[in-house]
């Protein structure tokens, strides 16, 4: 990955201070002249003097081998859990390859996607057809254990990731809790995934589109979907967007120019201290604008699809159907480092067009509809969207 790209699963301008602490940290115990990149001094300047002290015991007095780049990387991951952000997070170059791999469509794993939800490690989504969701996994579920070990408080997203992932062939045993009180353990196998990320059927007239990822490749899966879906005369569309965890900005505003007039405002970026302000618009093509259109939202639609949701009921007052979404409202970015170390930081808050901020609240469905059995053959969310789409293009 050559260029910074803004993300959202549930990993993900940081302004980065960039310091030197030098070949064996704190040689020099004086603490040195640091700013901001606006040239503005740092009220709390790096404490060279604790960590030189720090790094000398552990080196005198530790029981077994030190590892210098372990230190390293651990002085690092510490410097970023000091933002208390579980969607920034330091990658070493290992866990960044894993992180490419990913947004690319291709990596080995269980295929879920993970974040915090009132501090808790919380299942956005399993990833469609994975091992994950064969094993029974499912959104919201809140894993607390990983072989066998409670998942401690202060572990981060990357270290949660990194004990779920694994060989293809090996397996991983998943502890987690349901509805905030069922006790279940999942054993999955880990397998190479290959994320088809746009799957269609048409259904007598209606086009049914399921995104289940925003990945580099998403943009020109759609492209090939709405070619055949147009060639083959669809009258109205199901977007379902059920348990897609997000991934990339860039890629959810390219499918939102299908269906919005080119210009249209898709999603607003908004730092906290009003420093960072960036209107998303639509580029087109709009081959879509005039087709009737629902989409079906859950538990586990995070991000991306948020934001593609909210711009699509702000612009064209498009039916929501299903589920209170997940309420990740955050813009992060990915900064390559020139070791090949990654830092995935918290930019902004992303607003729909009309102003709403969805994180922590998620989008309220227009229509609230359930799955009292998801492990039944009746997709009852599906089936009342499709209903209703019928309804407006006069089909019963």
């Amino acid at each position: 990955m050559n260029e910074n790209k803004k993300l959202f699963p549930a990993y993900l301008l940081f302004l980065i201070i960039v310091f030197f602490i030098g070949a064996k940290i704190g040689q020099n115990s004086k603490t040195p002249l640091i700013k901001n990149s606006d040239g503005s001094k740092i009220t709390a300047p790096i404490d060279t003097q604790k960590i030189d002290e720090i790094w000398k015991i552990i080196h005198e007095k530790y029981v077994d081998t030190v590892k210098d780049g372990d230190l390293n990387n651990g002085i690092m991951r510490g410097l970023i859990s000091g933002l208390n952000d579980p969607y920034s997070a330091f990658a070493d170059r290992d866990e960044t390859n894993q992180f490419e791999e990913d947004i690319s469509g291709t990596f080995t794993g269980i295929g879920v996607e993970i974040g915090r939800k009132n501090d808790l490690v919380t299942v956005i989504a399993p990833l469609h057809d994975s091992p994950a969701e064969k094993a029974g996994i499912r959104a919201q579920d809140v894993i607390y254990k990983i072989d066998g070990k409670e998942i401690m408080q202060d572990s981060s997203l990357t270290d949660v990731a990194s004990k779920i992932r694994g060989p293809a062939g090996t397996k991983v045993a998943i502890g987690v809790l349901r509805s905030g009180q069922q006790d279940i353990e999942f054993v999955v196998e880990r397998k190479k995934i290959q994320v088809a990320s746009v799957n269609s059927r048409i259904d007598n007239g209606v086009g049914i589109i399921q995104v289940t990822v925003f990945n580099e490749d998403t943009s020109d899966q759609f492209n090939k979907t709405v070619k055949e879906i147009l060639t083959n005369g669809v009258k109205g569309i199901v977007l379902d967007l059920r348990n897609n965890p997000g991934g990339i900005l860039e890629t959810s505003v390219q499918i939102a120019g299908h269906f919005t007039n080119k210009n249209d405002v898709v999603v607003k970026e908004v730092s906290a201290r009003g420093s960072r302000n960036v209107i998303h618009r639509s580029q087109g093509p709009s081959d879509l604008v005039k087709l009737p259109l629902v989409v079906v939202v859950n538990g586990g639609s995070a991000s991306a699809s948020e934001i593609l949701a909210g711009a699509l009921r702000d612009l064209r007052s498009v039916k929501l159907i299903g589920e209170k979404t997940f309420g990740k409202g955050t813009v992060q970015e990915l900064i390559n480092l020139s070791d090949g170390s990654s830092l995935r930081i918290t930019i902004a808050k992303w607003l729909t067009p009309k102003g709403s901020e969805i994180a922590e609240k998620g989008l309220t469905p227009d229509v609230e509809s359930s799955d009292p059995n998801p492990e039944d053959n009746i997709d009852v969310q599906l089936d009342e969207a499709i209903a209703i789409i019928r309804t407006q293009i006069g089909q019963r």
